[in-house]
């Protein structure tokens, strides 16, 4: 592996297990920060309450009469016990068994048995606020049972799976996730590996369940000096199983080797071709992290000597790459994570304004408030953008958690490919 070279950044270009599913889920929500968390409360607390109580922040011996006064001994049992009760007292409804785990982890960082009845409070409010911001209402009305003739796809956003225990989570409850909705195939997006440093045998189809055959296809960036260790920001996925397989033929990457993209031609009579695309947009975003989606492309553009920047170049290269794909009679299917609003964004716009026979089919089904789909957001960022022979079928945002990704994780199920499932394979 080569070492990388850093990008100097211009001013003009911005700068710089399923058996155990739940508990995983919680893992994840409660993260690695919460035991920092939890120890930051127990030693600041003595100072807060003394602050209630009137006393002084610097007044050493209030801190000590008020550490005795407050603080009391518990047990392990009763401590979890504490945190179980309030947690199943907030108005937002933690359920009985999430709240057991949420406070079995919270108890298992506790690094002694003194504790005060207000650290619970305030530990309490932080992990409900936390829970709430990942467990949100499923948006839309597909039914579990997939009708026939139909195709039913998964998108998302990993976030990354580029450690084994990550990997195992994730992937265990994307398993979940096909197994009860009968997914057919789909595209996921910041797998976060460099598929350059593992030998082939070693693909995204093999980190799923062995006794279902998986295909897969995976883009990531190729270019020079980007090959410094087994973990890369960025890169697409798509897989492939059940009766998709008869009909997945070729892969096509991003022609530059930055993975912005990847694409299937799904087809059986070749007279009739569909292109699955799954694309990544940086957006707005200029980070000045060094492995950065946004440092990688500006790297690319730095050594290739272009006058651009990523964002510019993904907008004139994606849609030039559709148009050759529609000259050819190809009907395309594009799942985005775009970064920006999925109408009113410049991509979006780009996407519909460009003669390339595309609506955005998801926003449809919204109902009445658009939904935020990244986590901290407060709009949808994730769109898909379709021929309109295509008709897509409902629809349905999945809650955060249930794919372990932060970003719009949505199933959708498209009745035109009745030409798929009616024809003989060939």
């Amino acid at each position: 592996m080569r070492a990388r070279r850093s990008s100097s950044v211009s001013a003009s270009r911005g700068g710089g297990t399923p058996n155990n599913a739940v508990g995983n889920e919680i893992r994840k929500v409660r993260g690695s920060h919460s035991a920092k968390r939890a120890a930051a409360h127990r030693k600041n607390i003595t100072q807060i309450l003394n602050m209630h109580q009137g006393g002084g922040e610097n007044n050493e011996n209030n801190n000590n009469h008020n550490s005795n006064k407050f603080y009391t001994k518990t047990s392990y049992t009763n401590a979890k016990q504490w945190m179980e009760r309030r947690l199943s007292k907030f108005k937002s409804g933690i359920p009985k068994d999430d709240a057991s785990i949420l406070a079995q982890e919270w108890v298992d960082a506790l690094d002694a048995g003194d504790i005060d009845h207000r650290i619970i409070e305030i530990e309490a409010a932080q992990i409900a606020k936390r829970y709430n911001r990942f467990h949100v209402s499923r948006l839309g009305d597909m039914s579990e049972e997939r009708p026939d003739g139909v195709l039913r796809l998964l998108f998302g956003q990993l976030n990354s799976a580029s450690t084994e225990d990550v990997r195992d989570r994730k992937v265990a409850q994307i398993n979940q996730v096909v197994d009860k909705w009968d997914v057919q195939g789909g595209g996921l997006l910041e797998v976060g590996v460099n598929w350059s440093s593992w030998p082939s045998s070693y693909s995204f189809a093999s980190w799923f369940l062995s006794e279902r055959e998986t295909r897969s296809s995976v883009a990531w960036n190729k270019n020079k000096g980007e090959n410094i260790s087994r973990r890369q920001q960025g890169g697409v996925a798509l897989f492939a199983c059940k009766e998709l397989l008869g009909y997945k033929k070729e892969a096509n990457h991003d022609f530059r080797d930055l993975g912005r993209w990847n694409s299937w031609r799904i087809y059986s009579n070749p007279n009739h071709v569909t292109r699955i695309i799954s694309a990544y947009f940086t957006g707005k975003q200029r980070s000045k992290l060094e492995g950065s989606i946004y440092q990688q492309q500006l790297r690319y553009i730095q050594e290739n000597e272009l006058d651009t920047t990523p964002r510019d170049l993904f907008l004139a290269d994606f849609i030039a790459q559709l148009r050759t794909w529609r000259s050819q009679g190809e009907r395309l299917l594009i799942h985005l994570d775009m970064n920006e609003p999925i109408l009113q964004g410049e991509l979006g716009q780009r996407l519909l304004s460009s003669n390339l026979d595309l609506e955005e089919a998801s926003h449809h089904h919204w109902g009445a408030n658009e939904p935020n789909t990244f986590i901290g957001g407060r709009r949808a960022i994730d769109g898909c953008f379709t021929q309109k022979i295509w008709k897509l079928m409902p629809y349905q945002f999945y809650p955060f958690t249930k794919v372990l990704v932060i970003t719009g994780p949505f199933l959708s199920t498209y009745l035109h490919c009745q030409r798929l499932a009616n024809s003989s394979t060939k």
